[in-house]
Parts: structure tokens; C-alpha cells; sequence
């Protein structure tokens, strides 16, 4: 049977798992076309990917990945403020199924928050929690 949602005790199982990524650095991004993301890391002689997909998933992987060809908005934005820079925690916000991966370079705090209840979203924001970009536009409050 396939689960249909993400819980916060899932995302929980998922946090734990990604810990081994802590400390490595983000060498390149993908993304494919149903809007998933895979990041390359590497650290010594390391290397991992991990994926994330608003709504629907995050974790390790090893698996084959189709990216597509043309990058978002989103994608270049991303690219422009996490490549060659390193992770330095992956956490979960609260029992929510949110997790918050912080990037950090020498001086630059950035976080990808990827939000896993249906409907989610990605947010890229700076170490003040400032949206800087988010996969998924909403409108302006009046």
C-alpha cells in the first residue's frame, strides 16, 4: 500500500537518516520535471545525493534521476547561494513535517526549508529566516 502523507514521525525517521550528511559540501544541483530535487554532496572521499520534493519526500538516494533540461527561476537561485557551500545541520522544525537544512559558507547562513504536508513547498531564506525564493509563489497579502 503506498502512503499518501508525510508525517512529522516520518520526517523525524528522515532527519536521522540525513545526519551522515552533515559537514559536506553541495557540489551540484538538479532538478527534474516533476519538480524533485537532487543534491550532490561530497566530503573527502564521500559522496552522496539527496532528495527532496515539496509535499511528497526527502532522503538519501542512490537511485537514477532524470533531470530536466531547461532550470527554473528557482533552481538558479538555489545554485547561485548553496553550491560550494557546506551543510551544517539538518533539522526538523518542531513535529511538523518541515525540515530545515542550513548551508553555510565562511560567513553566509542560508536555509532550504522543505515543507512535507500535501501541497508543500521550498523555500531558500537567509540566516534571518528572510525568503530569498520559494519554489511555489503565493500572493501578496493585501
Amino acid at each position: 500500500m503506498v502512503k499518501l502523507r508525510f508525517t512529522g514521525l516520518d520526517t523525524s525517521a528522515c532527519v536521522f537518516e540525513a545526519q551522515c550528511l552533515v559537514g559536506m559540501k553541495v557540489v551540484e544541483i538538479f532538478e527534474s520535471d516533476q519538480g524533485a530535487y537532487l543534491f550532490i554532496l561530497e566530503h573527502s572521499d564521500k559522496r552522496a545525493m539527496l532528495l527532496m520534493e515539496a509535499g511528497v519526500r526527502f532522503h538519501i538516494t542512490s537511485g537514477e534521476f532524470t533531470q530536466n533540461s531547461l532550470l527554473s527561476d528557482f533552481s538558479m537561485k538555489l545554485r547561485k547561494h548553496v553550491l560550494n557551500r557546506d551543510i551544517k545541520s539538518i533539522r526538523q522544525l518542531g513535529t511538523k513535517a518541515t525540515v530545515d537544512v542550513e548551508i553555510l559558507s565562511k560567513t553566509v547562513l542560508y536555509h532550504i526549508i522543505v515543507e512535507l504536508k500535501f501541497g508543500g513547498n521550498i523555500f531558500l531564506t537567509n540566516g534571518d529566516y528572510l525568503i530569498k525564493k520559494s519554489l511555489k509563489a503565493h500572493p501578496e497579502p493585501m
